[in-house]
């Protein structure tokens, strides 16, 4: 897909939206990005590399899913701050709530934390679908850990939003998705009527005998469907490790915003465990192993020592992060497998950032006392 991304001048115009999750007009921000599928007003900075990630998950739904967005998305996003201050409003009627979507006029109203999960409601869009399967399908494509529930998928059956597992429903639905396709989903999400009255017809089993296949095979915890799909940070002979270079720029297709300056994200594959050095001119460069593929442990992890950069599933909801300061060379132990770095500079303005992983010199850590 070619997608034209573009920034359009601001917009003094305030769209008043009542609908699912909004009790009042939610405070107004002015649309100043558009996408082939979005029209985004928002509190914080967005980069190029932004809003191509905003469209590739929009297309990876629709692909996986085989549905389509009836119409393009509006879309209100704030900073975790600013979601607390002004955007928490829009989603009054759900206490708690991170974001919520508006059937009838096409609207999201989220933080970043939850634009994911938003955007798969827009896919959908079917206001009636059960909730169960409404949230599970939003959560599941919506790039967090999905770990086990507490209740069995049957004993959520017609039950009301304030009553069903939330757990059960997102880990129930992922597994769905991995065991049959996401083209079922798409397609029982989709039909007229209840979704579990209409399980049986879409899947040729019924709830139970899938229930039953589920708790003899699903994983205790699955991973972001995005996880880890970051350009790969490339070799270097001369080293025999890898290095790069990396152009900063918020009108690039790779840089995005963070917090305080630019950002870009790259996956590192190591193939053989070892003691590894890394260096960044950055001012922080963070890191996790990717999980590649389903996950069987959760938290504890015996193999994961306190200086190790930690993986994906190490925590739930969001995964925790190793942070390298930039300026010094930090030795790390790394095992074979994919890591998840993203680099990070202090201004949005243009820059570049280097970032080097190469074959420890060191066999083990140096002991000052015994130099």
């Amino acid at each position: 897909m070619i997608l034209t991304l573009s920034r359009s001048p601001r917009l003094a115009v305030a769209l008043l939206l009542v609908g699912v999750g909004c009790e009042s007009p939610a405070p107004s921000l002015p649309i100043e990005y558009e996408t082939t599928n979005l029209r985004i007003g928002s509190d914080r900075s967005i980069c190029q590399g932004d809003l191509h990630t905003f469209e590739r998950a929009i297309s990876f739904m629709e692909d996986d899913l085989g549905l389509e967005l009836a119409q393009p998305v509006t879309v209100y996003l704030w900073s975790s701050a600013g979601w607390e201050a002004r955007g928490a409003d829009a989603c009054s009627l759900w206490a708690h709530a991170f974001g919520c979507y508006d059937y009838t006029h096409s609207t999201v109203y989220a933080s970043l934390y939850s634009l994911y999960h938003e955007l798969a409601h827009a896919v959908v869009n079917n206001q009636k679908l059960d909730v169960f399967f409404n949230e599970g399908i939003a959560n599941a494509y919506g790039g967090r850990n999905l770990p086990f529930g507490e209740t069995a998928p049957t004993s959520n059956a017609y039950l009301s939003r304030e009553n069903y597992d939330h757990l059960t429903s997102a880990h129930f639905t992922r597994w769905l998705r991995e065991r049959w396709g996401g083209y079922k989903l798409g397609r029982l999400a989709t039909l007229d009527g209840s979704a579990f009255d209409n399980f049986e017809h879409v899947y040729g089993v019924s709830l139970h005998e899938a229930e039953a296949l589920y708790f003899a095979e699903a994983p205790s915890m699955y991973p972001s469907l995005y996880g880890c799909s970051d350009p790969e940070l490339p070799t270097r002979d001369l080293t025999g490790g890898w290095a790069e270079e990396i152009k900063l720029d918020c009108d690039h297709s790779d840089t995005l915003a963070g917090g305080l300056g630019l950002m870009a994200k790259r996956t590192l594959v190591v193939d053989e465990d070892g003691r590894y050095s890394l260096f960044t001119n950055a001012v922080v460069l963070s890191a996790h192993r990717c999980a590649d593929g389903p996950i069987s442990a959760y938290v504890d992890d015996p193999e994961l020592h306190e200086d190790d950069i930690p993986p994906e599933y190490a925590a739930y909801p969001s995964p925790h992060l190793r942070y390298f300061e930039g300026g010094e060379v930090h030795t790390v132990e790394l095992r074979r497998g994919r890591y998840s770095f993203t680099v990070s500079s202090e201004s949005f303005e243009p820059g570049s950032v280097a970032i080097a992983v190469w074959p420890s010199l060191s066999p083990g850590p140096v002991d000052p006392g015994g130099i």
